[in-house]
């Protein structure tokens, strides 16, 4: 086992023939003493030991004959420790599952790769199936949509749930990397699935989906429409986290189309739905929401206070999608606030994360976010060739920023444009937009002096 592991996992792969579960505590014990494996001070603890130690024991199991044996106990217990989790609502816990499966990703991607060589197209398709929402929300999507991309390509004959749900997954970190057309196409034949299911969370998964394609299309009405089909979803699915869930997205898609007046009072019902829930990390979607849309009225102070509350609850939680974009709009407020130092590294740490995610969206806004900073210190001509580097990684990746998304940087470029005169303005935006798409992250790097 690779990385480490616990006890439970070491009975199920331990226990074979001639060992019972039951004696295989003693047996880590004897282990331990014997300085062939380490215990950790983890809570609970964890085992581990020396890779020379490892490779003799690999050689012992090839002279037993019990090599592939153990590799298939050990992929089939990494199965049941994926499977065994409570329903996923997006951005809600999951009951400890996230923090296991990410104790346990290592040997999660070894269990990947045993039935990917072996042709064990079941266990394969079920593991991706079962671990999607990490991979969404640990924004580990490239490995994810790798991985996804392999079962639905040798999909036939899996049962429709199983199937919907790989498209589901594939969908979502689609959605997550704004490859919309391949979403589009995934989303649909998940919805037709899951339908066919009569399964309302299945559907509600891939219609939050939808709508952030609508949105990102700049098709507001569509997204608004979407995400009452979803509040109708999570209510009929009976889950309350679902429907704080669905209030928070009508609401945000209603803010982005730039109707805030309507978009309040379903925020603040999102709010009312999920604190007495207790769920952590739905309260703090709540209250970013909320964080949001006092950012794009303006209200820089009220929002920074949401984000700093926002990111401080969701950094003591676990790494997840939310706190990247908190992350965002508290250096966007900390920026309009005049904490420049702050907000510019922020945006540093936001780019050098959003590049190994390869989210070109939140690539795009740390880019604008970099620009909001130069003019406010006074540096207009870089300010200008960064929203045209921005630009240009816009339009290779076919993003269409969100209407109040987009009259929020159209305020910020006419600053610019007031300080430094609309042929300044356009000159160096030219020069910005002509660097190429692949190379625009490292040239931002290079003109920060990083």
């Amino acid at each position: 086992m690779l990385s480490g592991w616990d006890e439970p996992l070491a009975v199920a792969v331990g226990a074979g023939p001639g060992i019972d579960p039951s004696e295989v505590s003693d047996l880590l014990a004897t282990l331990t003493d014997a300085s062939l494996v380490e215990r950790t001070d983890d809570d609970p603890p964890r085992y581990r030991m020396l890779a020379t130690i490892r490779e003799y024991a690999l050689e012992r199991l090839d002279a037993l004959g019990e090599r592939e044996a153990t590799a298939a106990r050990h992929a089939r217990a990494l199965l049941a420790l994926t499977e065994d989790a409570p329903p996923y609502v997006p951005q809600s816990r999951r009951g400890g599952w996230f923090q296991r499966v990410d104790r346990e990703r290592a040997n999660a991607d070894a269990a990947l790769d045993w039935a990917s060589e072996k042709g064990e197209r079941m266990i394969l398709a079920r593991l991706a199936a079962a671990l999607w929402p990490y991979w969404s929300e640990y924004r580990l999507g490239v490995a994810g949509r790798r991985w996804l991309d392999v079962c639905l390509t040798a999909a036939s004959g899996l049962p429709d749930e199983t199937r919907a749900t790989l498209l589901t997954g594939a969908c979502t970190l689609e959605v997550n990397h704004g490859d919309h057309v391949a979403a589009i196409h995934h989303a649909n034949e998940a919805l037709a699935l899951w339908r066919r299911l009569d399964d309302h969370r299945g559907q509600a998964l891939v219609i939050q989906q939808l709508a952030w394609i609508a949105a990102g299309s700049g098709d507001m009405a569509g997204s608004i429409a979407n995400c009452e089909a979803l509040l109708e979803c999570w209510q009929a699915a009976g889950e309350p986290r679902g429907v704080a869930t669905a209030l928070s997205e009508l609401g945000t898609a209603l803010m982005i189309a730039g109707q805030f007046d309507a978009a309040l009072p379903y925020l603040r019902r999102g709010q009312e739905v999920v604190e007495p829930t207790g769920d952590p990390l739905g309260i703090a979607r709540a209250r970013h929401d909320l964080g949001l849309h006092a950012l794009l009225r303006f209200d820089a102070a009220t929002a920074l206070a949401y984000f700093h509350d926002v990111v401080d609850r969701l950094s003591a939680e676990r790494p997840n999608f939310l706190l990247a974009a908190s992350q965002l709009y508290l250096a966007t407020s900390l920026c309009l606030t005049g904490q420049l130092d702050e907000a510019e590294a922020s945006y540093a740490d936001l780019l050098r994360l959003h590049e190994r995610t390869a989210d070109r969206l939140q690539q795009v806004l740390a880019i604008l976010g970099h620009a909001a900073v130069a003019h406010r210190r006074g540096q207009p001509d870089r300010a200008a060739w960064l929203c045209g580097v921005a630009s240009a990684l816009n339009r290779d990746a076919g993003i269409t920023l969100m209407p109040s998304i987009q009259a929020f940087y159209e305020r910020e470029t006419q600053l610019v444009i007031d300080q430094i005169g609309p042929a300044a303005f356009a000159a160096a935006f030219a020069r910005g937009a002509a660097v190429p798409a692949s190379e625009a992250l490292a040239a931002v790097r290079r003109s920060s002096g990083e």
